[in-house]
């Protein structure tokens, strides 16, 4: 599976993700450290890449304004 990981993810999280054989990218690999929530899952999306994240205030961005994603993992 491919995901990204928000910069909020523990390493030992993405470790884990790398270790069961995920693609996994982080959003400080891919010059996003700095990327707001809205950007970081069009990016997502359009990698096809499941979001990883601690960020609870994705569950209002994606499911209460219906945003298109690949997925999120909260």
């Amino acid at each position: 599976m491919r995901f990204l990981s928000d910069q909020d993810v523990w390493q030992v999280t993405v470790n884990f993700l790398r270790a069961l054989g995920h693609d996994v990218e982080r959003a400080t690999d891919v010059g996003l450290e700095r990327a707001s929530d809205e950007q970081l899952l069009v990016y997502a999306r359009r990698q096809r890449r499941v979001l990883v994240t601690r960020d609870k205030g994705y569950g209002s961005l994606v499911f209460l304004s219906h945003r298109e994603h690949s997925g999120v993992i909260l």
